[in-house]
């Protein structure tokens, strides 16, 4: 067991990190282990017993809601029940499925996103599928990352990746999430871009740092040699991933201040539907919010629903605003603890 300061955060995702210096900031103890470093047990005064954290999962999310969330096809048809908008979505098994269904859906759609049922963090997902080779391809890249059978193939929609993070039912911020670019300098390649990119200071791995590293595999699926090797011309902007994952090298815009109330409304309506009281809400959009566009020009669908979602919702993860959302969630176990 690691105790207090002697806890080594090197090896704790950034969200956890933060949970840690907030909480010994308090004077309150937290234990953590070596053998699972997303889990601590963290010591209210005046509270009987600990409080048991999982990454950024406290208890308060029951064991049913967050396996329900972690299912992209069963969270979909709740959402869709209650009149939520969500996009459509089929749900195949890769061993057995009717290629005609998919040929038909794909058409219907113009382009598909195809992936894992259960994954997490971008992982096994291939965006603008639009051509049964493109789609075989995509199970593959499903089947490396789960042994689940099921497989989501959801339309694709155009626009703003937006999460909301919501504490105790209560709207706390907003970012819009941003896929993986570079910037040209007119002398090197995309590859040496995103080489130089990844050695920044900023970025690491796993949600350790600010900013993950831009992961070359997925680039590899995402651009050809020839765009790989393209120099770019001073200040262009170059996307290198599809997927707007923070895990994906991806980086965050707060939007906090933009949302407006419609959407925020929504997004605590999905939380309280999903029975998560820690949740992070994921929309697309048409276009960047601001605090007076109405619900027919965002357009929002619901594309998924996150039980352990980064607390990290700020460019400046040392800003005093940064600091207020983690004792948010920490006022939040506190009170909800006897």
């Amino acid at each position: 067991m690691e105790w207090d300061h002697d806890i080594d955060i090197s090896t704790r995702k950034m969200s956890s990190q933060l949970i840690i210096k907030r909480t010994l900031a308090r004077g309150w103890k937290i234990c953590g282990f070596k053998s699972n470093p997303a889990i601590f047990l963290i010591y209210i005064p005046g509270k009987e017993n600990p409080v048991k954290i999982f990454s950024a999962s406290p208890p308060m999310n029951s064991l049913p809601a967050t396996k329900i969330a972690k299912d992209k096809y069963i969270t979909n048809q709740i959402l869709n029940q209650a009149n939520i908008p969500v996009p459509k979505e089929l749900l195949i098994n890769h061993a057995n499925y009717n290629l005609d269904e998919v040929d038909a859906f794909i058409k219907s759609c113009g382009k598909v996103v195809v992936k894992p049922l259960d994954a997490s963090h971008g992982n096994g997902i291939t965006m603008t599928v639009n051509s049964l080779d493109r789609f075989k391809n995509a199970v593959e890249e499903v089947k490396s990352y789960t042994k689940n059978k099921n497989v989501v193939i959801q339309e694709e929609l155009s626009g703003i990746d937006i999460r909301v993070l919501c504490i105790n039912y209560k709207y706390i911020s907003a970012l819009s999430r941003i896929p993986a670019s570079i910037i040209g300098d007119g002398e090197h390649s995309v590859r040496e871009l995103i080489e130089i990119t990844n050695n920044s200071d900023e970025r690491g791995q796993n949600y350790r740092s600010k900013l993950n590293v831009i992961p070359m595999n997925k680039v590899e699926r995402h651009l050809s040699s020839d765009e790989l090797s393209y120099i770019p011309d001073s200040e262009v902007e170059v996307q290198v991933i599809g997927v707007s994952n923070i895990g994906m090298g991806g980086v965050r815009k707060n939007i906090e201040n933009l949302m407006p109330k419609a959407l925020i409304e929504l997004a605590i309506e999905v939380s309280k539907l999903m029975e998560l009281p820690v949740c992070g809400v994921d929309f697309m959009v048409k276009h960047e919010p601001n605090v007076n566009s109405t619900f027919e020009e965002l357009q929002p669908k619901v594309i998924e629903v996150n039980d352990c979602p980064m607390l990290t919702v700020y460019e400046d993860i040392n800003s005093v605003e940064e600091q207020e959302v983690i004792d948010n969630y920490l006022d939040f176990i506190a009170s909800s603890v006897v």
